[in-house]
């Protein structure tokens, strides 16, 4: 039961490194490559941790995101979770 729950959270894993890429591809559509998402590679393999890379290819910090850019991004990851659930259930 717990390896079913293990591949599970995995399979999320990897709907949430499409979500970035997706979120990714629509903000630059939108004429914004001010910040990008990027999956945080850790040791211990934990997955599911993006880190928010500038212009300029540095690390960005949460607060140094707008209130706009925020929200784009809150939106854009709502918007792919509902499309994900869709899949799931194959109400597409």
């Amino acid at each position: 039961q717990l390896e079913d729950q293990r591949a599970d959270e995995l399979a999320k894993t990897a709907s949430e490194e499409q979500a970035a890429v997706e979120i990714n591809r629509l903000v630059r559509n939108l004429g914004d490559e001010s910040f990008s998402l990027h999956p945080v590679v850790r040791d211990d393999g934990q997955k599911g941790l993006y880190q928010i890379i500038g212009r300029d290819k540095q690390p960005r910090k949460l607060s140094t995101l707008s209130t706009g850019e925020l929200n784009l991004v809150a939106f854009l990851w709502f918007r792919y979770q509902l499309d994900d659930i869709d899949m799931m259930d194959g109400s597409e």
